[in-house]
């Protein structure tokens, strides 16, 4: 018997919030787990809850890639362009990892390509920050979907080469 249901059973809180993931339905998420995200939704589990490294749940699936999982979410009712976490936007996110059919599925369910802000500023700018084959193709298609870098760093705000708006964090920190 999986453990997950009785800890549901016995009153276990599926909202409860803290640490790096922040909530049950981000680690889920994240992990691609459809069986416990669906779990997880129909014990009340809160799509909009946000904190953490990667903001939202939706995020948080976006980044790695987890194309059911996102419609899961919304089709919860997820906010496609919730704007909070490292990557700001799940758009934003798929775009840094590089996945061609999330940011392609992203578009088609009417994420705004042109949000700014974030550690990469858009999911333009995102995408052109690795050099990644798949990356280039992901650009493209922003750029196919209207997407425009009209971003210009403050003065003295550049960080090695490029504008950064969570300086303290290191790329090395991005594979989590």
């Amino acid at each position: 018997m999986s453990y997950k249901q009785p800890l549901l059973n016995a009153g276990a809180d599926v909202n409860h919030e803290g640490g790096v993931y922040h909530t049950a339905l981000q680690i889920a998420s994240r992990t691609g787990n459809l069986a416990l995200v669906t779990l997880l939704l129909r014990a009340g589990a809160k799509v909009e809850l946000v904190g953490g490294r990667l903001g939202t749940a939706l995020q948080a699936a976006a980044y790695r890639g987890m194309e059911s999982v996102l419609e899961l979410l919304l089709d919860a009712s997820a906010d496609i362009n919730q704007t909070c976490g490292v990557y700001w936007t799940a758009l934003q996110a798929a775009a840094f990892r590089g996945h061609e059919a999330v940011v392609k599925f992203l578009l088609e369910r009417n994420a705004e390509v042109s949000i700014e802000g974030g550690k990469y500023h858009n999911a333009l700018r995102a995408a052109r920050v690795e050099v990644r084959r798949r990356v280039k193709i992901v650009e493209k298609i922003l750029l196919d979907n209207g997407a425009i870098d009209t971003f210009v760093p403050p003065e003295n705000e550049i960080v090695d080469g490029g504008y950064d708006c969570f300086p303290y964090l290191s790329d090395e920190e991005d594979e989590f």
